[in-house]
């Protein structure tokens, strides 16, 4: 952990259970004389499993929000480098309301540059890992790997958070991922384009979609 008197960067340089979580809880701890108001996830995606089990025994596994979450106020920002799975983002922001925050999605704000991850590169994920027989992985299958390679190879068709907002551009980039993994990997199941595009404008709604410049603002704003 670095600190340079109003940001701190957390990293795992192991293989995870580092305790990333509940550092990031502690730093965002408002006992604290100056503490933590906004975490930003600057990689990975719906993969990450940072636990936090909080003083009054509430216990979440934050994957897309960040792990300060707890304390009421405290902002989550994905950055572009994330990979967003807005359907596993409802479905988190689900189980921390029963865990006592109701708010988690009124404090989230995301890049409208950031990959989207579908259920498209979820099934295409899991049939390579399959594929590979004895020579698996050991894959999640959550489809962030999938969701880089697809944008390597097609950097001006992969979908993007911003999409979201656009249902004729979300249609054609669902489309065409859909059909290009059913043609290289067979049938790959998932909900409809159109209900998908339902589903993510939805979120689009809900959630404050921003430009590039909302990062560079956040990080020149006074607090930590």
């Amino acid at each position: 952990m670095t600190m340079d008197g109003r940001h701190y960067v957390v990293c795992g340089l192991g293989f995870g259970d580092e305790g990333k979580g509940s550092v990031i809880d502690f730093l965002c701890n408002p006992r604290r004389p100056d503490p933590a108001r906004t975490v930003v996830r600057f990689n990975g995606g719906a993969q990450a499993a940072h636990n936090v089990l909080a003083a009054d025994g509430r216990h979440h596994t934050f994957a897309q929000f960040g792990s300060g979450s707890f304390t009421p106020g405290v902002r989550t920002h994905l950055s572009r480098f994330v990979l967003v799975d807005p359907l596993a983002l409802a479905a988190e922001a689900a189980h921390l309301a029963s865990a006592g925050v109701p708010d988690a999605l009124d404090r989230l704000t995301v890049d409208r540059d950031a990959l989207l991850v579908t259920p498209y590169h979820q099934a295409a994920n899991r049939a390579r890992e399959v594929a590979r027989g004895r020579g698996r992985h050991g894959s999640c299958g959550m489809g962030i790997g999938e969701t880089a390679r697809y944008s390597l190879a097609w950097p001006g068709d992969a979908p993007r958070v911003a999409d979201c907002a656009a249902p004729r551009t979300l249609a054609r980039s669902l489309g065409l991922l859909r059909d290009r993994l059913c043609d290289e990997l067979g049938p790959v199941g998932g909900p409809s384009v159109d209900l998908l595009c339902d589903a993510y404008r939805a979120f689009a709604d809900r959630v404050p979609l921003v430009d590039r410049g909302y990062m560079r603002r956040l990080l020149r704003s006074g607090g930590h």
